[in-house]
Protein backbone atom coordinates (compact mmCIF):
# COMPACT_ATOMS: atom_id res chain seq x y z
CA UNK A 1 0.00 0.00 0.00
CA UNK A 2 1.44 3.37 -0.90
CA UNK A 3 2.11 5.94 1.79
CA UNK A 4 -0.58 8.58 1.47
CA UNK A 5 -1.86 11.35 3.70
CA UNK A 6 -5.22 9.55 3.60
CA UNK A 7 -4.11 7.36 6.50
CA UNK A 8 -3.56 10.22 8.95
CA UNK A 9 -7.19 10.99 9.74
CA UNK A 10 -8.43 7.42 10.29
CA UNK A 11 -5.30 6.66 12.32
CA UNK A 12 -5.91 9.71 14.50
CA UNK A 13 -9.55 8.69 14.97
CA UNK A 14 -8.34 5.31 16.28
CA UNK A 15 -5.54 6.95 18.30
CA UNK A 16 -2.79 4.98 16.55
CA UNK A 17 0.21 5.97 14.42
CA UNK A 18 -0.49 6.05 10.64
CA UNK A 19 2.07 3.24 10.12
CA UNK A 20 0.23 1.13 12.70
CA UNK A 21 -3.07 1.81 10.96
CA UNK A 22 -1.57 0.91 7.57
CA UNK A 23 -0.12 -2.34 8.98
CA UNK A 24 -3.41 -3.36 10.57
CA UNK A 25 -5.35 -2.56 7.42
CA UNK A 26 -2.98 -4.68 5.35
CA UNK A 27 -3.22 -7.52 7.83
CA UNK A 28 -7.03 -7.41 7.87
CA UNK A 29 -7.10 -7.36 4.07
CA UNK A 30 -4.85 -10.44 3.91
CA UNK A 31 -7.07 -12.31 6.32
CA UNK A 32 -10.52 -11.42 5.06
CA UNK A 33 -10.54 -9.05 2.17
CA UNK A 34 -9.52 -8.15 -1.35
CA UNK A 35 -6.03 -7.18 -2.48
CA UNK A 36 -6.12 -3.46 -1.65
CA UNK A 37 -2.96 -2.87 -3.69
CA UNK A 38 -4.98 -3.67 -6.83
CA UNK A 39 -6.81 -0.48 -7.94
CA UNK A 40 -9.71 -2.47 -9.44
CA UNK A 41 -10.19 -4.52 -6.28
CA UNK A 42 -9.93 -1.37 -4.15
CA UNK A 43 -12.58 0.35 -6.30
CA UNK A 44 -14.89 -2.67 -6.12
CA UNK A 45 -14.53 -2.88 -2.34
CA UNK A 46 -15.23 0.85 -1.93
CA UNK A 47 -18.25 0.66 -4.23
CA UNK A 48 -19.65 -2.36 -2.41
CA UNK A 49 -19.15 -0.63 0.94
CA UNK A 50 -20.92 2.52 -0.22
CA UNK A 51 -23.82 0.65 -1.78
CA UNK A 52 -24.23 -1.53 1.29
CA UNK A 53 -24.11 1.49 3.58
CA UNK A 54 -26.86 3.21 1.59
CA UNK A 55 -29.11 0.17 1.44
CA UNK A 56 -31.96 0.83 3.91
CA UNK A 57 -32.29 -2.56 5.57
CA UNK A 58 -34.14 -1.11 8.53
CA UNK A 59 -36.04 1.64 6.68
CA UNK A 60 -33.56 4.31 7.77
CA UNK A 61 -31.19 5.97 5.30
CA UNK A 62 -27.57 5.55 6.49
CA UNK A 63 -25.73 7.78 4.04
Amino acid sequence: MPRTPGFSRPAAALDVHPDTFRYRLRRAARIAGPDLDDPDARFAAMLEFRLTRRRPSDGVEHG
